[in-house]
């Protein structure tokens, strides 16, 4: 079966002040399937979010290949047709949002720009996804100003899938939340992944939020996938030091746990 998403070679440069060179992602490839979540583990700095930023479009890779169900996105002319299938939820729900707009205008942006739908046909998908979500239409007239960060965050992933992706780049999004809150935001990726088959990219600098939620874990060190494999097999068997070094950061309870988590409903 063809991968959702599909990186070949892929690399990414910038030029500093100075005119230097750096090299942000270097030569990665990996590949992620339909229904799959594939978590890319690593320190700031290491290209996650950059990786993250190419595969939907938002950082154009200055080598190797993006497919998006097959399709170079460097070959697509409007992005619209991009994110209509791929979208990005960003890492902090106070900055990525408008403390001023409502629910509802955050959610019935996507439909209106990437979709055309006209707003009175905007109803059925804005009920669909909050009923998936957990968030009841009597949020839909707050402002943002409004909500917790907990019920901030919610609209952005309900803003992601308001157009019906197929692939979503969830960016730290579980970092800027307290414990209880991340553990929710875990819950629903994992039943949005069910409800929808939609296949995710987690970015995460905890190793233990990937063994909870994804299939497939990639580890970054210095702009390379230095490790990839089933979770399973990254968490039991590493080969890099680094991943070991970042096993050993993790306390054994947090692994144990999310081996073991089972979804509540």
């Amino acid at each position: 079966m063809q991968p959702v998403m599909e990186l070949k070679g892929v690399s990414k440069y910038f030029t500093d002040r100075r005119g230097r060179i750096i090299t942000a992602v270097d030569n990665v490839s990996f590949s992620i399937g339909k229904g799959e979540i594939l978590g890319l583990v690593g320190e700031s700095g290491s290209g996650k979010t950059t990786i993250g930023r190419m595969t939907v479009g938002l950082t154009r890779a200055s080598k190797g290949e993006v497919l998006l169900d097959g399709t170079d996105i460097a070959e697509v002319k409007n992005m619209k047709k991009v994110w209509t299938k791929a979208q990005f939820i960003h890492q902090d729900p106070y900055s990525s949002l408008d403390p001023y707009m409502t629910v509802k205008e955050v959610l019935e942006r996507p439909l209106s720009y990437l979709m055309n739908i006209a707003k009175q046909e905007q109803g059925e998908r804005l009920d669909e996804v909050l009923r998936v979500i957990g968030l009841r239409n009597s949020y839909l007239p707050k402002r943002l100003q409004e909500l917790s960060g907990g019920e901030r965050q919610r609209v952005l992933i309900a803003r992601a899938f308001m157009p019906g992706p197929v692939y979503v780049v969830a960016d730290e999004p579980t970092s800027m939340i307290d414990f209880i809150h991340r553990n929710s935001v875990i819950v629903l990726l994992r039943k949005l992944r069910s409800e929808f088959s939609t296949s995710f990219l987690l970015i995460t600098h905890d190793l233990s939020v990937a063994a909870d939620l994804c299939d497939t874990i990639g580890i970054m060190h210095n702009a390379h996938v230095i490790e990839y494999g089933p979770k399973d097999q990254v968490l039991t068997n590493p080969k890099e030091s680094y991943t070991k070094e970042l096993l050993a950061a993790t306390p054994d309870n947090m692994i144990a746990a999310s081996d073991g988590h089972q979804e509540k409903a």
